[in-house]
């Protein structure tokens, strides 16, 4: 594998591969590549194979779903967030693919940090990690892969009455 250039295809679409050989960074090609296996699969998946969840904050589109993990897109509306919440099993991680996004996460020595993320930049949310997703002034998409223990959420502060439940 060369330093650029392409290794394989999937539906006709070239996978960039100079990425694999820089671990924790996510070029604006590869970003591209991601979006578009999204967009092909959000056009493929648009019928009874995937489904769309609406929540107060906007909605998710579960794109994929197995017994061993899960694919969503999060569209979050400007100015708004989704719960401050963990979770005892789900494992997730997160790439934001427009828009700009406020990750609120929990460091390993239990102190809440503030991330700003944009297109191509991503983050793993660790179990039993206290989270929350914000979109600034414009609306947020990210992609989520996670384990999938879609209803294990124990929410701790919500701007829309949910605390202590797991209702979308």
């Amino acid at each position: 594998m060369g330093t650029s250039g392409t290794s394989g295809t999937w539906r006709g679409l070239s996978k960039p591969t100079n990425e694999l050989e820089r671990p924790g960074f996510v070029s604006k090609r590869f970003s591209r590549y991601v979006l578009s296996l999204i967009q092909q699969e959000k056009n493929d998946l648009a019928s009874e194979q995937s489904r769309r969840v609406e929540k107060p904050w906007g909605f998710e589109l579960i794109w994929a779903e197995t017994e061993r993990y899960v694919g969503k897109v999060i569209s979050i509306r400007p100015g708004q967030r989704l719960s401050l919440q963990y979770h005892e099993v789900k494992d997730e991680s997160i790439q934001v693919m427009s828009g700009q996004q406020r990750l609120h996460l929990e460091n390993a020595e239990g102190q809440m940090q503030i991330l700003d993320l944009g297109p191509g930049e991503h983050s793993r949310i660790p179990v039993g990690r206290k989270h929350r997703f914000e979109a600034l002034h414009e609306p947020a998409e990210l992609v989520e892969v996670s384990t999938p223990e879609l209803n294990d959420v124990v929410r701790l502060e919500d701007d829309y009455s949910r605390e202590g439940t797991n209702e979308p």
